[in-house]
């Protein structure tokens, strides 16, 4: 019984040092609410916890059966094990404060998520991974305790809080690099893209079997059958990897247009899978997503829109000359068909893809349509405000406003910020290996992130008090 005891009390130092950390935790600065909503949840679950450890100790103490309190000691080994889970994701929490995030954009960036997920809070944190990714922990949260809390404190813990919180995670390397976090958008993206595939009809599997059907039809029938369910499974994993990551990228265009294009292509750079779909996690090749991304962009109709901008504003043909010439860089590099050819070599990701392609406009439809307000499109009113704020970059200001044709001020959109930080880099800073002095070039990129930063900030605040006087 001594054993039984100890092992409860040390259960009940973990269960209470957990409690004290999320405490303090609720001290730090954040940029935003939406971390201080994840801390009342953890610290809700800490204290029915705590209450469970209560009741199994009482349970341990008037046990007379051996069996019943094995069972017991069991459960509190289960608690103790969910404690120490949920103490390591305090991690999404800490780093969600303010000096470890680009905080000038997570609450821009937290309500565009809002628009496009009801319901749902976003929280914006670096990770030592080299990578962006979205992970949503409410669900995960009610799964892995659900064999503690019974419908009464389900209630109490859950009562109140967000429907959905996503983390959405970001390289630490890259905390001030503004333009690169325009990738947000694809991983915003990812939670639309579930929801289109769980209502996606299931019917393509009728045309995935009758390929593999097809591909399979020299084994022998009493191993065809599950030949080719096999091989239908594979397709299935190879299409639905596929889909999720090339219409994030899609919903990223349509929430930030060229920049979006711009920041992708700058993560394919250093992909070990440009042109190889990935066997471990089934990444799509890095130059098939630029493909697609060039695609929806609809290159003829921005180029137009810029050139006509260009002669009405009498001043920015340099800067179209450099964005038209990193596309035409980028359509080159798509021309070039090896990741197709890599595709095509096996029958499974053949297949796969060819599915993709069947099921792309209804994907986009469900996409277009859940997008709404929130997409931006390049044309001359928006290419307009673009070139504006560039100027602005130019002059070594914020580029959160510019002088509007019907006088006044006009506060710039979020998309037009992001682009006309592209813009400039593409325009006026040259490459490292064109310059003479490095640290020149360093020192400029690092003005163009924080002046981009500061024009998101400025803004967002701009908007704010707008709403503010309304309502007063």
């Amino acid at each position: 019984m001594e054993e039984s005891l100890e092992l409860v009390s040390a259960a009940a130092e973990k269960v209470n040092a957990f409690r004290h950390r999320v405490e303090q935790i609720r001290i730090l600065p954040f940029p935003s609410e939406n971390p201080k909503k994840l801390i009342e949840l953890h610290f809700r679950i800490a204290k029915r916890l705590q209450v469970k450890l209560n009741e199994y100790y009482k349970d341990l103490l008037s046990a007379t059966d051996s069996d019943i309190k094995h069972r017991i000691l069991g459960d509190i080994k289960l608690l103790v094990n969910l404690v120490k889970r949920l103490a390591a994701e305090l991690r999404f929490i800490e780093g969600a404060k303010v000096e470890r995030t680009p905080w000038s954009l997570v609450q821009p960036v937290e309500k565009l998520a809002q628009k496009l997920l009801p319901g749902t809070r976003l929280i914006v944190r670096p990770q030592w991974h080299y990578n962006y990714g979205i992970l949503e922990v409410i669900d995960t949260y009610k799964k892995a305790t659900e064999s503690f809390f019974d419908i009464k404190d389900k209630e109490e813990v859950f009562n109140g809080l967000p429907e959905n919180i996503h983390i959405l995670s970001f390289p630490g390397l890259e905390r001030g690099n503004v333009l690169l976090h325009v990738n947000f958008g694809h991983e915003i993206g990812h939670p639309l893209v579930q929801q289109y595939l769980l209502k996606e009809d299931q019917n393509y599997l009728i045309d995935i079997r009758q390929e593999a059907a097809e591909a399979t039809h020299e084994t022998r029938p009493i191993f065809q059958i599950l030949e080719v369910e096999e091989l239908t499974k594979r397709v299935s994993e190879y299409r639905k990897k596929a889909l999720q990551e090339i219409l994030a990228d899609l919903i990223s265009v349509r929430l930030f247009g060229l920049a979006a294009v711009f920041a992708i292509y700058r993560i394919s750079l250093f992909s070990e899978f440009f042109d190889n779909i990935s066997e471990k996690s089934l990444y799509p090749p890095m130059r098939t997503r630029l493909r697609y991304c060039l695609d929806a962009i609809q290159w003829p109709q921005y180029s137009a829109a810029l050139e006509r901008t260009v002669r009405g504003l009498n001043d920015f043909l340099d800067v179209k000359n450099a964005v038209s010439s990193k596309i035409a860089q980028l359509q080159n590099l798509v021309r070039d068909k090896r990741d197709e050819e890599n595709i095509n070599k096996k029958i499974a990701t053949r297949i796969a893809y060819r599915s993709v392609r069947k099921a792309l406009p209804s994907a986009l439809q469900f996409i277009n349509q859940r997008t709404g307000d929130t997409a931006w499109h390049l044309n001359e009113k928006t290419a307009a405000d673009v070139f504006r704020l560039v100027e602005r970059l130019k002059n070594k200001v914020p580029p959160n406003e510019f002088a509007s044709d019907k006088g006044g001020m006009k506060v710039g959109e979020l998309a037009a910020i992001a682009n006309a930080g592209w813009f400039y880099k593409l325009t006026y800073l040259p490459e490292i290996f064109k310059v003479d002095d490095p640290t020149e070039y360093f020192q400029e990129i690092d003005i163009i992130n924080r002046l981009v930063l500061r024009g998101i900030e400025m803004s967002d605040l701009q908007r704010e008090y707008v709403v503010f006087k309304g309502n007063k």
